[in-house]
């Protein structure tokens, strides 16, 4: 428990100690593993759209709501909403 205290001074965060101590010690989540049920697309698929965007940016094809909607649909089996995507691209 010293040594968790000692590094968070060392890093200048011991006012976020309690945080630092319930992470350590596998008490709350982060943010990103808390929410993981929530998201639309996995990990893995997310790697996907990432990629294929990335391909049509290489051939030179505008990437466009109207291209990506479709796309999501066949990963997931769901539309994605206009604010996902821009959360989507923002992430990325």
């Amino acid at each position: 428990v010293h040594s968790l205290l000692h590094a968070a001074k060392q890093k200048g965060i011991e006012h976020k100690y309690h945080t630092v101590h319930r992470r350590a010690y596998g008490l709350t989540k982060s943010l990103k593993d808390a929410h993981k049920k929530q998201r639309l697309l996995t990990d893995a698929q997310e790697k996907v759209l990432v990629n294929w965007m990335h391909f049509l940016g290489t051939i030179g094809r505008p990437i466009a709501k109207d291209t990506i909607w479709p796309y999501v649909y066949d990963l997931c089996g769901c539309y994605p909403s206009e604010n996902w995507i821009y959360r989507f691209l923002k992430r990325h």
